[in-house]
C-alpha cells in the first residue's frame, strides 16, 4: 500500500477521525486540538494512568493483532521533546534538510514520522495497516524491514527506532537497511542496563522474548554488517509517554549521555 502526499488525502484521514493532532507539514509548532477518538494527549490522562496505554500496548496487539483504540499523540509534550531531541543529536552527523530523503522503519502511528516530516523528505514502513492508517503522514507502505521492496541506495538515510529487538533475523534487517541507504544508518533501541525497561521487558509478554541489547552488543551488530559508527549515546531517564508538561524541561537536563540511560542511540555510516 502506497499514499500519495496531498491536503486531500490529509484532509480526508482528518474527516475519517485518524488524526490526532493537527499541524501538518510546513506549519508552526503550534498544537491545533486534538482529536480525543484517537489517544491520550495531556489532557486525556494523568501520567500514571499512562503507564498502562504505555505497558498495554505491545501485549494488546500480541495477542489480538490489532492496534490499541487509544494510542499516544505525537503532540504529547514529553514525546515531542524526546523525538526533537533524537533529531538534533542525529544532525550532529547527518546533514538533514527538506530534500533529504529518510526512510523509517517500524513508523507505525507516526510518533517520529510526525516529526521528521517537518524536517526532511520522509517515508515509512511497518508491518501494521492498522498502525500506519492511523498515521498522519501519506507517505507509507506495508512492508517487512527484512525484505525491502527498494533499489539499492534509494534513502539519503534509514533509521529505526526501538524496533530491531523485535526482529528475529537481525543481521538480515541491518543488511537490507544498509542496502536501501547511500550512506547513513541510525538506530535506536531501548537499553537493558535501564531498571524501567527490564520491568516492562519482563511486565509484557511480547518484550520477554525481544532481543537484549547493551550498547556494546548492538554496536558489534552494527559494525558486523559494514557499518562505520559516528556516534553512540546512551540517554534519558524519564519515559516520554510518562512525562507531564511542567517536568519536560527538567527531563531534557537529565538525557546527558550515561550507562544506566532508557536508550541507545547508534548513528552509522557505509564502510
Amino acid at each position: 500500500m502506497e499514499c500519495q502526499r496531498c491536503p486531500r488525502s490529509m484532509a480526508l484521514k482528518v474527516a475519517q477521525g485518524h488524526l490526532t493532532y493537527g499541524p501538518s507539514r510546513g506549519s508552526t509548532d503550534s498544537v491545533s486540538p486534538v482529536n480525543r477518538a484517537y489517544g491520550p494527549t495531556p489532557r486525556d490522562f494523568p501520567p500514571l494512568s499512562m503507564l498502562y496505554v504505555c505497558v498495554g500496548m505491545a501485549e494488546t496487539e500480541a495477542k489480538t493483532q490489532k492496534a490499541p483504540k487509544r494510542l499516544p499523540s505525537p503532540l504529547w509534550p514529553g514525546i515531542a521533546a524526546d523525538v526533537k531531541l533524537l533529531i538534533s543529536l542525529v544532525k550532529k552527523d547527518v546533514p538533514i534538510t527538506k530534500e533529504t530523503r529518510l526512510l523509517e522503519v517500524g513508523c507505525g502511528w507516526g510518533i517520529y514520522t510526525f516529526h521528521l516530516d517537518r524536517v526532511c523528505n520522509v517515508h515509512g514502513i511497518d508491518t501494521s495497516l492498522e498502525l500506519l492508517d492511523r498515521n498522519p503522514i501519506d507517505n507509507t507502505q506495508v512492508m517487512d524491514v527484512r525484505e525491502l521492496r527498494f533499489d539499492d541506495n534509494t534513502f539519503d538515510v534509514v533509521f529505526a527506532h526501538d524496533m530491531l529487538h523485535h526482529v528475529p533475523e537481525l543481521d538480515t534487517a541491518i543488511q537490507e537497511m544498509r542496502r536501501v541507504s547511500k550512506r547513513y544508518v541510525v538506530v535506536a533501541e531501548p537499553n537493558i542496563l535501564n531498571l524501567v525497561n527490564l520491568i516492562i521487558s519482563v511486565a509484557t509478554p511480547e518484550e520477554r522474548s525481544a532481543h537484549r541489547f547493551t550498547l556494546w552488543g548492538l554496536e558489534n551488530i552494527v559494525a558486523r554488517n559494514d557499518l562505520r559508527v559516528l556516534r553512540t549515546r546512551t540517554y534519558g531517564m524519564a519515559i516520554p509517554f510518562l512525562t507531564p508538561r511542567m517536568m519536560v524541561p527538567l527531563a531534557s537536563k537529565l538525557s546527558f549521555n550515561q550507562p544506566l540511560g532508557l536508550e541507545h542511540l547508534i548513528v552509522a555510516e557505509k564502510v
